[in-house]
């Protein structure tokens, strides 16, 4: 078996740093600005085409949805409209009874030609 030593591997030169003009180093800056810009851009057409899908189910669940509580406010309406049919309908109901209940009343009692002009 060979000597551990001799299998020792050389060491790495340590690099020397380049020293670049303001000229150049202006250029690598604006080189990485603009690859900065191209990756973000990369990143956003994936994002896109990924969430696409996703966007147009929410959309489309959305839609139900609106039309889901245009039908709800119709049906509240048309409710509503019912209650306050039924409600005149009564009152009606109730001031014919009082006025058939003052017809029956007014020759008894003399009161022929007091009529109520407001019910």
């Amino acid at each position: 078996m060979p000597n551990h030593k001799s299998l020792k591997v050389a060491s790495k030169p340590t690099p020397v740093k380049k020293v670049l003009s303001d000229d150049a180093r202006a250029k690598m800056r604006q080189h990485k600005k603009e690859q900065v810009k191209k990756r973000k851009i990369v990143d956003a057409m994936y994002f896109t085409q990924e969430m696409n899908p996703i966007i147009n189910q929410q959309q489309e669940k959305v839609e139900e949805l609106k039309k889901e509580l245009a039908q709800m406010e119709d049906d509240f309406r048309n409710n509503k409209l019912k209650q306050q049919i039924t409600k005149q309908k009564t009152n009606i109901k109730l001031q014919l009874k009082l006025l058939s209940a003052l017809s029956s009343v007014r020759p008894r009692y003399g009161l022929v030609n007091e009529v109520p002009t407001e019910m």
